[in-house]
């Protein structure tokens, strides 16, 4: 028995690596009874050279007990313009405020068209 090489070669195609970037604390408000309220955005690498965040509102509230409650909105859902996801050199168009439990106000602009 002769046992006779043979040439072979494999070729593996992996999709890249996607890294989710990472969430920060973008701002936070507390209420009257200690309720802390906070902003959490993820910047959107997909639009040099503006910075700008992912289009949705992720708004997380964090009770004097400990619990945490929080929601996700997209701009479409709260027809939000997206410009208002970009960062200027001096503002944010997009802010909330508390302003009394359970209720937060958000400012944000809109452009006419």
């Amino acid at each position: 028995m002769t046992l006779s090489p043979i040439k072979s070669s494999i070729t593996i195609k992996e999709p890249p690596l996607v890294i989710a970037p990472r969430p920060i604390v973008l701002n936070t408000d507390c209420f009257e009874d200690n309720t802390i309220v906070v902003r959490i955005i993820r910047v959107n690498y997909t639009v040099p050279p503006r910075i700008c965040v992912k289009e949705y509102l992720s708004i997380r509230i964090i009770y004097p007990i400990g619990t945490v409650k929080g929601f996700d909105l997209s701009s479409d859902t709260l027809n939000i313009q997206p410009f208002n996801f970009c960062f200027l050199p001096k503002a944010n168009p997009l802010r909330f405020y508390s302003v009394r439990k359970n209720f937060l106000l958000m400012a944000y602009a809109k452009l006419k068209m």
